[in-house]
């Protein structure tokens, strides 16, 4: 599972089944529903004839019983929820076979709603969608909405964003939140339309009103991204705050880093870590990593190793990048486990399998748009230089040098592990590296040594050469690389990212 975190909000939850309260029944006796596309084995009862007093209405009111014998479906489906409070989930299952051969939307709903998750009978998408299209013609909501997610994600039919959006729009209009969500989602990725975040922002904030959770978080992004809306934190965590407190996991994660990030909220790392740990309680991955990590930090909570290592060995079983390498720091510091050089060996290599840390990218460009490099290396560059011949110009460096993000280690931001690297490159007249850049004196560790010299050699072609009268020269420099973390950022999953390779005076 990808890590989503509040510098990445776009990354909203897919829509998925939100049946209405029919759905509880239909899963509750599922084992038991019947193959229900046959239904002509109850339809003699239906339309009219009489229904036999069976399957516990002998214990219902007198004026349902009489409704049910007359073979009216909103009798039966009352006497369907009447048994299943009573648990006779035999004889609820009945008399919603009923009110189904009847043609009743509600009744055929839940008979797709079987069909789809396969609860007792074969799961069967075709059959799905059959009942789902007669509940949706006689203007079921939800029937429409799951017909919208069946060609959304290809079950019994061929995936079409196009008729997902035509499906989810006619749910959306007749009011349905859910599928106002569902439709906000696809046109704020451009699924089956032009991407549009104004209107994908105009269907979340209809869903949010009606008090959809998942919307409401939706939402928040847009507020905390600017995306289709004016960027407003405050805002943003207004709404957190209302999914968080409907059990929306996303939310409670987003929400806890956001008290220690202080975005739109005074910065209190002990409730970033109530609510970090409320969605780690719930199971999801990425809170679970960041439980460890707050734990092995002592963020908003008393140190304690121990539990640290058991929350980072749920998320890193997980495959969660971020958990796998703190697990390998635990494994070499011997933290909350027995110290093992092998076995920190074992999560680092996993945790390169599974990806880069998270967050790096987002941060990495940020700080690029925060932070003139090009000013910061032309000002080393003039002041950390040899002698230079009479007349001439230092290089400098293009509008679009490379930043050095991606060249810090992730073990070494890990371990915390910093360091100046002085190298020595040569520039040629081309403003291409003449030669391959060597270490002048090291930083102290081998591995931000390494990363010095990757760096340096991506620079070639990136450089504008020095000058002696005017004229490109070649010209070799001391350049030094100090790979330094910041101070743990609260609430960023890595805790310690590192500032972009910044070129100091020395």
């Amino acid at each position: 599972m990808k890590i989503t975190t509040s510098t990445d909000r776009m990354e909203y939850t897919e829509p998925r089944h939100h049946g209405s309260w029919w759905s509880v029944i239909a899963i509750t006796f599922g084992l038991l529903t019947m193959n229900l596309v046959g239904c002509s084995a109850v339809s003699g009862f239906a339309h009219g004839h009489r229904v036999p007093c069976l399957h516990g209405c002998q214990q219902a009111p007198l004026k349902l019983r009489d409704e049910l014998k007359s073979g009216n479906s909103a009798a039966e489906i009352a006497m369907a929820q009447r048994e299943m409070n009573a648990m006779h989930l035999g004889n609820a299952e009945f008399w919603l076979r009923q009110a189904a051969a009847q043609g009743d939307p509600t009744a055929e709903f839940n008979v797709g709603l079987d069909y789809a998750r396969g609860l007792g009978t074969k799961e069967d998408s075709a059959k799905s969608i059959y009942w789902y299209r007669k509940a949706a013609a006689q203007g079921y909501l939800y029937a429409g909405y799951e017909i919208g997610l069946d060609y959304q994600y290809g079950r019994g039919v061929t995936r079409n964003f196009v008729q997902a959006i035509q499906w989810f729009r006619k749910a959306a209009v007749g009011g349905l939140a859910d599928a106002q969500y569902a439709l906000g989602y696809d046109i704020g990725l451009g699924l089956g339309v032009a991407q549009n975040y104004a209107i994908a922002n105009y269907w979340f904030r209809k869903a949010a009103r009606q008090g959809l959770g998942i919307a409401e978080a939706a939402l928040a992004t847009d507020y905390f991204t600017g995306k289709g809306c004016r960027k407003n934190p405050i805002a943003g965590t207004l709404w957190l705050r209302k999914a968080a407190a409907q059990g929306v996991v996303i939310a409670e994660y987003d929400l806890g880093y956001t008290y220690q990030l202080g975005e739109g909220v005074s910065a209190n790392a002990e409730m970033g870590h109530y609510w970090i740990r409320k969605a780690a309680m719930s199971g999801f991955p990425p809170a679970e990593a960041a439980l460890g990590i707050d734990y092995a930090l002592g963020r908003g909570t008393a140190k304690n190793y121990q539990k640290s290592y058991a929350w980072l060995r749920r998320a890193g079983t997980q495959n969660v990048a971020i958990a796998e390498y703190y697990l390998g720091a635990a494994y070499y510091r011997g933290e909350g486990v027995a110290k093992s050089a092998a076995k920190a060996r074992w999560w680092w290599k996993k945790a390169r399998a599974s990806g880069p840390l998270p967050e790096q990218g987002q941060w990495c460009r940020a700080n690029a748009r925060k932070a003139d490099f090009a000013r910061v290396y032309n000002r080393a560059i003039q002041t950390s230089s040899n002698r230079r011949p009479a007349g001439s110009k230092p290089p400098q460096i293009r509008s679009d040098f490379p930043s050095s993000c991606g060249f810090y280690p992730e073990i070494s931001k890990i371990l915390g592990q910093q360091g100046t690297a002085i190298v020595r490159i040569c520039i040629g007249k081309n403003g291409r590296l003449a030669h391959s850049p060597t270490i002048v004196r090291s930083s102290g560790v081998r591995r931000l040594d390494v990363a010095a010299l990757r760096f340096a050699r991506a620079t070639s072609g990136y450089w504008i050469p020095a000058e002696q009268h005017g004229k490109p020269i070649g010209m070799c420099e001391k350049w030094p690389v100090r790979f330094k973390l910041w101070m743990p950022i609260n609430g960023v999953p890595d805790t310690m990212i590192p500032i972009e390779g910044k070129v100091l005076n020395h």
